[in-house]
């Protein structure tokens, strides 16, 4: 009898090693599945500065996190190039000894190849300032608005305020220039002064909402039975985006103690067996 329950007590031992060793390494497949993916490098596209003025700036590519785009972006910001000659290069004028900066895709618009052989048309800048009387209708606000590209607006003399004059001044972005080769647009205007006699429009009639009386004998609800859901077993490999590293630590975990049980079942002797000489 004793034998007997020593054989059946390796049996289940041999089981439950066999899924602990399952359970283990189903455990180790999701962690390494859950590891997170290197990330993704963006190729960058760099107007490199030469010490050459007849050509100025050779193209290349670089991705976003290389040792190269940090050093372009240092010869961007402090260029350690310069002009050796009056001229223009893509529509901006520069003057001898007049730093060359790096040119950098993002920073300085859409960078290509044929900006960097200076085949690049630059768009010019353009503003414009609509000028709002004040009225009645507006609780006598005076008030301005602003459009334009590749500006910045300022309000450098006065106020908009009934019967006030104001200016407004408009300066292009670094490397634009408005339609004639300005860089500064001036609109002055002087507004009316404030209405009066203003007449007090009484507040709008608001008729009251018409609720529907309830219905005497309502239908009776549709009792609706949710679907049975069956458990859905999804096997570590087959794990989905999501962050698994803690499922994966969680059955390597289970697979080490079903292993550690199975160990200690197969090493148990059975009680009462008769020993034989």
């Amino acid at each position: 009898m004793g034998i007997k329950n020593k054989l059946t007590a390796r049996r289940v031992a041999v089981a439950l090693a066999a899924v602990g060793m399952l359970v283990m390494s189903s455990g180790v497949a999701v962690m390494v599945a859950a590891s997170p993916a290197s990330a993704a490098k963006t190729p960058v596209n760099i107007c490199h500065a030469t010490s050459s003025d007849t050509n100025p700036y050779v193209f290349i590519t670089v991705d976003d996190d290389s040792a190269k785009f940090e050093a372009h972006l240092a010869h961007r910001n402090s260029p350690n190039k310069k002009w050796k000659s009056d001229g223009t290069f893509n529509g901006v004028a520069h003057t001898a000894g007049q730093a060359k900066p790096d040119l950098i895709q993002g920073l300085d618009g859409n960078v290509t190849e044929a900006t960097c052989n200076g085949e690049v048309t630059v768009a010019e800048a353009v503003a414009d300032v609509d000028f709002d009387e004040p009225t009645c209708a507006n609780e006598n606000t005076a008030s301005f608005d602003t459009t334009g590209e590749h500006v910045s607006f300022a309000v450098t003399d006065g106020s908009a305020a009934p019967g006030a004059s104001i200016e407004v001044t408009a300066t292009a972005d670094e490397n634009f220039t408005f339609e004639g080769g300005g860089t500064t647009q001036v609109f002055t205007h002087t507004f009316n002064a404030a209405e009066t006699n203003c007449s007090v429009v009484p507040p709008p009639v608001v008729s009251p909402p018409v609720v529907e009386p309830p219905e005497v004998n309502p239908p009776e609800a549709e009792v609706v039975t949710p679907p049975a859901e069956s458990p859905t077993v999804v096997h570590a490999g087959l794990a989905g985006a999501r962050d698994t590293s803690q499922e994966g630590l969680t059955l390597l975990v289970a697979g080490m103690i079903l292993m550690v049980i199975a160990a200690g079942l197969g090493t148990v002797r059975p009680r009462g067996g008769t020993r034989q000489s």
